[in-house]
Parts: structure tokens; C-alpha cells; sequence
């Protein structure tokens, strides 16, 4: 009887509090997790990644200072949906399940008061969370087939703008009879050069004579 009315009492004060977040971990896990932290609040500012290895301080900071693997996982390994896991991908669920988990918290501790006359266990946001979750635990372990992504050969480029250069007639002619007279200009002065180096020639050859 000692034991029931705890767990009603347990129970009671967590759907009060954390609708949400009990839905997901569970009235124990819960519990456990937000004393951990002190309170829902407090708890609702960790991130995914301290909500993952909450109750692992001791062995967190000894695997740091020995330069061992850190823990995957930490009072949140006793949850239901990270005990269905099988033992090699029970480290992938709890980091899921603690990004849920920690969305909960904040729906919970910053979400908007219940109007009057509300009983304030709205779970709805919970169980968006919780479908999810399961469903991701049944891709993981190979129960539902994993969602297909394309493939980056697959996805067409955008065509790329490529701007053409304009063209204009009576530019493009302008410059192409100037191009033209410069040649023809120097031309001209190629053959009074070679005329006058002649003439210099013939000048030297009749001295010499």
C-alpha cells in the first residue's frame, strides 16, 4: 500500500507538472532527471547532449582525466523506449530521445500557463514527440524500412546565368576599319624604310666607284 500511494503520488504530481516530458521518459525517468538538475526549469536549459549523460557526472569527469570513451548514456538508459533498443544502437536512442526530451522540458517550464477551467495535461506536444521517437527506434533497429533520400547525382542543378556579350553593328565596324588603317599604315612605313636603306646602298656603292 506504501509503495502504490507513492507511485499514485508520483505520478499525479508529474502529470501536473511535466505532462510532456513524462509521457516520453516516464514517471520515474522523469523524476529522476529533474532532481538531478534541481528543477524543471533549470532542466529545461541543458541541452540535448547534458540531458543524454545526466547522472554520469563521476564517470564522465574520470573517463576525461584517464583519456578514456566518455558514458553514452546516463539515467536515461532506464527508459522504456531505450530498453526496447537492441544493445549496439541503445547509444544513438538515448541521444534522440534526449532531444526530445529536452524540447519537452522547455514546452513544459517556459510553455504558456493553462487558461482557467483547463486542466493544464494538454500532451499533445508529448505525443508528436513520442511518434517520432518510436518510429525512429523502428528504423534503427530495422523493424520499418529507413526513409530514402535522393541521391546528389539525382537532384538536378538550377541552370547557371551565363550573361552573352552584347553585340552592336556599327561598333563592331568602327573598330574593325580601324584595325584595318593602322595596318595598312604600317605597311607603308615598312616600304619607305626599305626604299631609303636602298637608296643609302646605291649612294655608298657610287662612292666607292
Amino acid at each position: 500500500m506504501h509503495l502504490t500511494g507513492n507511485f499514485n503520488y508520483l505520478h499525479n504530481r508529474m502529470t501536473a507538472i511535466a505532462p510532456n516530458h513524462t509521457l516520453l521518459s516516464g514517471d520515474l525517468v522523469g523524476a529522476k532527471l529533474i532532481a538531478n538538475s534541481g528543477t524543471l526549469l533549470s532542466f529545461a536549459k541543458h541541452p540535448s547532449s547534458t540531458v543524454q549523460i545526466l547522472g554520469t557526472e563521476k564517470a564522465c569527469f574520470r573517463a576525461l582525466k584517464t583519456a578514456h570513451a566518455t558514458p553514452k548514456y546516463g539515467l536515461i538508459y532506464r527508459a522504456s523506449i531505450v530498453g526496447k533498443t537492441s544493445a549496439k544502437n541503445k547509444g544513438k536512442m538515448s541521444r534522440i530521445l534526449a532531444n526530445k526530451l529536452s524540447l519537452t522540458a522547455r514546452v513544459g517550464a517556459l510553455g504558456e500557463a493553462p487558461a482557467s477551467g483547463e486542466t493544464g495535461d494538454d500532451t499533445s506536444f508529448g505525443q508528436h514527440c513520442l511518434e517520432k521517437v518510436e518510429r525512429r527506434q523502428e528504423q534503427i533497429d530495422g523493424i520499418a524500412p529507413s526513409p530514402i533520400f535522393p541521391k546528389k547525382e539525382n537532384i538536378e542543378k538550377a541552370p547557371q546565368y551565363a550573361p552573352q556579350p552584347s553585340c552592336n553593328a556599327s561598333t563592331d565596324a568602327v573598330a574593325a576599319s580601324s584595325t584595318d588603317e593602322k595596318a595598312e599604315k604600317d605597311e607603308m612605313k615598312e616600304k619607305k624604310e626599305k626604299k631609303e636603306k636602298e637608296k643609302e646602298k646605291e649612294k655608298e656603292k657610287e662612292e666607292e666607284s
